[in-house]
């Protein structure tokens, strides 16, 4: 099946009415949010907690791989090691996707909005990482991420969990909802997607993420706290930012995670949920 889509700046868009529309988060910050993605303890942990999960489900067959609301590509820098894996990346804003590809020349790139996904049983492996609590239709987008894979393909997603860890970091990220691991799963089955593997992870260190949200807890009438701009155009993010010793510190506490999830081992609780489910 052909999706219409118009070539903006050499990319295919299918949502182009979206394309320019930068309202999801600020651009100027690419730069400063991927060099502080690459060096930060959570999403380092979470690329090699994902690249073993890879290893396990898919092994060493080729794979069509789509990752949905790539942003920076930090994910998709982290995959590109694994040489069997054919990588898309996809988003909803332009201004993402370039800087993507201005770091990824290799990956393909199409800019998308995930409600209305132009792909129909085309890719063996699809991601969709930190990106569904940032949407209000996600059932949708999980009904369109099962139409996307081919027959037994995968679907691999993460998740923040727990609803009672609602503070003002899940309002400045934007998020609509934190998930319990039955509303998870209870949609996922509903689209029609068989669950294979479901974990946690920021295990560990969950005491201390507990403790740091209800410190960052809102009380009722009082706004939300705006990201901090420390010179003009230049965005800080406290909670992505943190001192080199605390991130060693946190770093080798998340390896322990790393190291239990590549043993099977399932944790009984953590800031996030990670979900494997097939196509049947």
């Amino acid at each position: 099946m052909a999706f219409d889509f118009n070539m903006i700046e050499g990319i295919k868009c299918y949502a182009p009415e979206l394309a320019l529309d930068n309202s999801g988060y600020h651009p100027e910050a690419l730069e400063i949010l991927a060099q502080m993605e690459e060096r930060n303890f959570w999403y380092r942990s979470r690329n090699e907690i994902l690249k073993k999960l890879f290893k396990k489900h898919i092994g060493e067959k080729h794979t069509d791989f789509l990752e949905i609301g790539c942003g920076n590509g930090e994910v998709l820098r982290a995959l590109s090691d694994l040489k069997n894996m054919s990588l898309t990346g996809a988003d909803i804003y332009l201004s993402g996707i370039k800087f993507a590809k201005s770091r990824l020349p290799n990956v393909k790139f199409v800019q998308l909005d995930a409600i209305n996904i132009p792909f129909k049983n085309e890719f063996d492996a699809i991601g969709c990482f930190d990106v569904l609590e940032h949407i209000d239709e996600d059932v949708k987008v999980m009904q369109e991420l099962a139409k996307a894979l081919k027959q037994n393909g995968l679907l691999f997603i993460t998740v923040p969990q727990y609803p009672f860890l609602w503070s003002e970091i899940d309002e400045i990220d934007r998020h609509k909802r934190r998930y319990t691991r039955k509303e998870i799963t209870k949609k996922i089955k509903g689209v029609g997607l068989e669950i294979i593997d479901i974990n946690c992870f920021t295990f560990l260190l969950f005491p201390v993420m507990m403790l740091s949200r209800f410190l960052r807890k809102r009380k009722p009438g009082k706004p939300a706290s705006p990201v901090i701009v420390k010179k003009e155009n230049e965005p800080e993010y406290p909670e992505i930012d943190i001192p080199d010793y605390l991130n060693n510190i946190f770093r080798i506490f998340m390896r322990a995670d790393e190291w239990l999830i590549g043993k099977n081992v399932k944790l009984p609780f953590g800031g996030s949920i990670i979900l494997i489910a097939r196509k049947i």
